[in-house]
């Protein structure tokens, strides 16, 4: 179940109500027209480890998306009382995870200027994003198993059931917490399933804007909120 929750957090104080046992996906878009000085003011009202963080990413426009990530996680971190990145840790490969008693988990995926983060309270979880572009699939089939390849060649509509596939597995290789160093092709996406290693995960598309393909994957059959977050210049 998918509730959508249209609530702007960074204009108000007052903070949802969280439920246990439930995701929560805070979802925002870089306004196309932020200048350099907003960037870098978004960037100061971030923690000095933060900021420090930023400072050594040399590309601008991956250091301005994970600003808004980083924005977006703080903002939504505040509805389960933690109001500060101190216990923010990195793993041996890459990710991000929260170091706390509280059995919080969290992930951040971008693309094009739609930013989302997703927050559990109990177990591991995986968030993809993808813009929908047109694609030459033939370049992906390798990525996918058999079955899922026919799935997505017989569709009406191969390029979104592509994208649908694709966002799936990448939000379930981020909840495993490996990353691509699982072949996406080892295993599969179909239904609302998939398994790694015997390790069984749910996974599932939901819609905020038909210009993208959105994916969850969690350890638990979960309700889901979509929580817009309103990023004011």
């Amino acid at each position: 179940m998918i509730e959508n929750n249209p609530t702007s957090l960074i204009c108000s104080d007052n903070y949802l109500e969280i439920e246990k046992s439930r995701v929560n996906i805070y979802y925002g878009y870089i306004p196309k027209a932020h200048k350099l000085e907003y960037s870098q003011s978004l960037i100061s009202s971030l923690p000095q480890k933060e900021q420090e963080r930023l400072a050594s990413i040399k590309n601008e426009c991956k250091k301005v998306k994970s600003a808004f990530g980083r924005t977006l996680l703080l903002h939504g971190l505040k509805n389960y009382g933690i109001t500060n990145l101190d216990d923010l840790k990195v793993m041996f490969n890459g990710k991000p995870y929260l170091n706390n008693s509280r059995n919080l988990h969290f992930n951040i995926s971008h693309s094009g200027n739609l930013i989302l983060c997703a927050i559990s309270d109990n177990a591991s979880i995986g968030v993809d994003v993808e813009k929908i572009k047109p694609k030459i699939l033939d370049h992906f089939k390798s990525y996918f198993t058999v079955q899922e390849w026919q799935n997505i060649t017989i569709n009406d509509n191969s390029i979104k059931r592509f994208y649908d596939l694709w966002t799936r597995k990448e939000a379930l290789i981020k909840a495993d917490g490996r990353g691509l160093s699982i072949e996406l092709s080892s295993f599969s996406c179909l239904g609302n399933n998939g398994q790694i290693e015997g390790q069984n995960w749910y996974v599932k598309n939901f819609v905020i804007d038909e210009k993208y393909a959105c994916a969850i994957a969690h350890k638990n059959d979960f309700p889901v909120q979509l929580i817009k977050f309103e990023f004011a210049l």
